[in-house]
């Protein structure tokens, strides 16, 4: 723990970002505490979570701890309380980050011994002085990843801008466990994958965009895979499983398609999507999956999730940090292209038409660039591929 600055009210060494949301904002988090740990290297940082939240986070070497909320208000009330201070007593978190504001959650957070909590704009705020109030940004205008990035701004300005400048955002990457790697990588060597030069990973599933009303069918998504599996025979296409979803009852004629049956839940979809070039899929957790890890995405979206959630959040993060050091946002280097067609409300009076528009956008993607692309070698780590490029610079 730091004690230079015992005076020093910015100085917080005992953080709690609370993080009990969907898989899609739990990826976007990422380079947000990856920014809280340089704004406070001496803290100890922990995540309270739940369910996939308690592996997915346990991975980020940037953070301590994991706490296990079992998604209950009571649970997090205890995380907050999980601490120590120098003499070993139990202590209280003395910064709250809530990323998802919610009023229960709130309520709890104030119920602690906590100095600050930071959630976004709330009217408590106003009486309250312990409560930050965060300036406003509609969340339907803003990439969500800039969205978080505006919350650790809140937390301490000066330190925010002063490391946001400077970060290696390329260790914010979503990691996964070696029992996921054997599991893709045996799949990928009964597939015979490195005789093929791409690894094409298709997602057909969102439960948000299903619920809404702005997903194409299931089979509709396999029979367009099979039909490109059948024009690029130089790639090998992967549908990913989703629960009971698992695609085996479909028969299928090209030989360069498979069906992934994931065994172990997302931390295996991750380090699928690692080790492909391209992925297909609607709006959800995949799409937000390959943005972090730099590959590419061609996505059919509902029209309101076009700045939100669009699959290029990481080259927004690095087009503001090129614009902090005074470049052109043009001057930052994408890590992944994203390709999307957006649909419109009453789109499936024309359903059809969306999906020729689809297969065709996806087509033309995988000839313009993916096969433009150095070959990936899918029996390698690409985690440690990542990691050597880093100790080497």
């Amino acid at each position: 723990m730091n004690t230079n600055h015992p005076q020093d009210k910015s100085e917080f060494r005992r953080i709690i970002f609370e993080a009990q949301s969907a898989v899609g904002d739990s990826i976007e988090y990422i380079p947000a505490l990856y920014v809280l740990r340089q704004m406070y290297p001496q803290a100890e940082i922990l995540v309270s979570t739940y369910g996939f939240g308690t592996s997915l986070f346990a991975q980020l070497p940037f953070i301590d701890r994991v706490y296990d909320t079992e998604h209950t208000q009571e649970g997090f009330w205890n995380a907050a309380y999980s601490f120590h201070d120098e003499q070993g007593n139990t202590a209280c978190a003395d910064l709250i980050i809530i990323p998802d504001r919610r009023g229960d959650t709130i309520r709890t957070a104030l119920s602690t011994d906590a100095r600050k909590i930071v959630t976004f704009s709330h009217l408590k705020a106003l009486f309250i002085p312990r409560l930050h109030f965060t300036s406003y940004i509609s969340r339907w205008k803003c990439h969500e990843i800039l969205h978080y990035q505006h919350l650790m701004h809140a937390c301490d300005h000066k330190r925010y801008n002063k490391v946001f400048a400077q970060a290696d955002f390329s260790q914010a990457k979503v990691r996964y466990e070696d029992q996921d790697k054997r599991q893709v990588q045996d799949f990928l060597r009964d597939a015979n994958a490195d005789s093929y030069q791409h690894l094409v990973v298709v997602n057909p599933h969102s439960h948000t965009a299903e619920r809404c009303g702005f997903n194409l069918k299931v089979d509709d998504y396999l029979n367009l895979t099979e039909r490109l599996a059948l024009s690029f025979p130089q790639c090998l296409f992967v549908v990913s499983s989703f629960g009971t979803h698992t695609y085996q009852e479909h028969s299928y004629q090209a030989l360069n398609l498979k069906i992934f049956i994931n065994q172990r839940g997302i931390l295996s979809l991750v380090a699928l999507i690692d080790h492909a070039s391209l992925v297909i899929s609607p709006s959800t957790a995949a799409v937000h999956i390959a943005d972090n890890l730099g590959v590419d995405v061609c996505a059919i979206y509902p029209h309101y999730d076009q700045y939100r959630w669009s699959g290029d959040g990481m080259n927004q993060l690095l087009a503001k940090q090129a614009r902090k050091l005074g470049r052109a946002s043009s001057h930052a280097k994408n890590i992944n292209r994203f390709s999307c067609i957006y649909l419109p409300q009453n789109w499936q009076k024309n359903y059809e038409q969306y999906l020729i528009d689809f297969e065709q956008l996806c087509s033309q993607f995988i000839q313009t660039h993916t096969l433009k692309q150095p070959r990936k070698l899918f029996l390698s780590d690409p985690q440690e591929q990542a990691l050597e490029a880093t100790n080497s610079k």
